[in-house]
């Protein structure tokens, strides 16, 4: 059985040759933790500084190590940056999309030998070894550990249907990336290595595969990203409130959908912590700056606030920085 994560879209005629790119060390004379630095804590935990300046710890080696422009020699002490027990914990970080990933213990969703397909952050299990070996994966590329914390998809129970998003497949000697809607397509193999692929990990395409439309090209990747799909994720920006008064106030910011359909939501509280959501409203996906805002009441008078825009598609959610107001007495 095996674990998946979802992935992205990737297609195009680009042939690309096989080359390995390295990805530098963080530098680590600042004091803030940089976006993409790797760091591990008093306990042994490691830990990612994700684009919207999280520190995500990693479950195992084997998640850490699925991502192919990490590794242990990038990794600092926490104390190397003054700012980093103040940043918000994210959740664990999955193994990579597309990635086969085998459990080594019997604990929450894991079985013990029990391998999957990691796809959208989840694990789709395979139920036999003709199913595994039919859609051209080798246990040789499997990485293991825990991955209880994982929630499970559909299995994988055949060799005909299209491999699932994640997933690097072959087509007539070109490597796409398989979406969740289409096929990208690969620009360089600079970019391939970017994001720590491999040759090794593109699977033959089936008939199924070819039916999916090819659309778009894997973007290069930047520092405090994890796969390519998130660089497709929305841009948001929180913005200077308007008309604060006693009891209310309007929450402004700016947001750009990247082309996928977005919705947005403002957190605000008392403390940074915020803790009141408002409604989710959707702004489309036309690629254009949008300017939403929001109406807050039942406030405090005389109380400071402390508020963020929050949107999220398909491919993620993106986090505002988080400004503060003070209400009228």
């Amino acid at each position: 059985m095996g674990l998946l994560k979802k992935l992205f879209v990737i297609v195009s005629s680009v042939a690309i040759a096989a080359s390995g790119v390295a990805f530098p060390l963080a530098a680590h004379a600042a004091t803030n933790a940089p976006l993409g630095a790797v760091l591990k804590d008093s306990s042994g935990t490691i830990f990612f500084i994700t684009a919207d300046n999280q520190r995500r710890p990693f479950t195992s080696a084997g998640a850490f190590q699925s991502y192919g422009f990490l590794s242990f020699n990038q990794v600092a002490s926490t104390t190397t940056y003054s700012d980093f027990s103040a940043l918000p914990t994210g959740s664990f970080i999955p193994p990579r999309d597309g990635s086969v990933f085998c459990a080594t213990t019997t604990k929450g969703t894991d079985v013990a030998g029990e391998c999957a397909l990691i796809t959208g952050g989840m694990k789709a299990s395979f139920i036999s070894s003709v199913a595994f070996t039919g859609l051209g994966f080798s246990f040789s590329r499997a990485q293991y550990g825990d991955s209880s914390f994982l929630s499970r998809t559909n299995n994988i129970d055949n060799t005909t249907s299209a491999h699932r998003p994640g997933v690097l497949v072959n087509i007539n000697g070109t490597i796409y990336l398989v979406g969740p809607s289409s096929l990208l397509g690969i620009p360089s193999s600079q970019v391939f290595g970017g994001w720590g692929y491999s040759f090794a990990d593109a699977v033959p395409a089936n008939a199924a595969d070819l039916a999916i439309p090819k659309s778009g090209v894997m973007p290069a990747r930047v520092a405090g990203q994890l796969n390519p799909i998130s660089a497709y994720a929305p841009t948001v920006k929180t913005e200077n409130v308007t008309g604060v008064l006693s009891t209310s106030a309007y929450l402004t910011g700016k947001v750009f959908t990247n082309g996928a359909v977005t919705s947005y939501w403002f957190e605000y509280g008392t403390t940074a912590n915020l803790g009141t959501s408002t409604p989710s409203l959707s702004v489309g996906s036309e690629v254009v700056s949008k300017d939403p805002f929001t109406s807050v009441s039942k406030l405090s008078p005389g109380t400071k606030y402390y508020y963020r825009l929050t949107a999220e598609n398909q491919y993620g959610k993106a986090y505002g920085e988080t400004l503060s107001f003070t209400t009228a007495n």
